[in-house]
């Protein structure tokens, strides 16, 4: 801008044109860090929910070994790991 600004006045298309361009890159530049940090966050939480489906399912191991499949405790657990996976599916989708 400070070099075509040398060179053309400040009404002149080129001018006009540049300082539109440079506005549409700012807006294009935002939307793409939003974009971005969303991703990331995403990806964050995404793994996280794995790590606790991982959690679940381990302590589902364990307690097989004391209960019964259809046990009010097994049962819980499987409700808490099926939660999970939805949240998750939702953030894969």
């Amino acid at each position: 801008m400070a070099l075509i600004e040398t060179i053309y006045t400040s009404e002149s298309p080129v001018i006009i044109a540049a300082k539109e361009n440079f506005h549409l890159l700012k807006q294009r530049y935002a939307q793409f860090q939003r974009r971005n940090k969303q991703a990331t966050l995403n990806a964050a939480v995404s793994k996280a929910l794995q790590e606790k489906i991982k959690e679940r399912l381990s302590t589902k191991a364990k307690l097989k070994q004391r209960y019964s499949i259809k046990s009010k405790e097994i049962t819980y657990i499987d409700s808490q790991i099926r939660n999970l996976s939805k949240r998750l599916a939702m953030y894969r989708a």
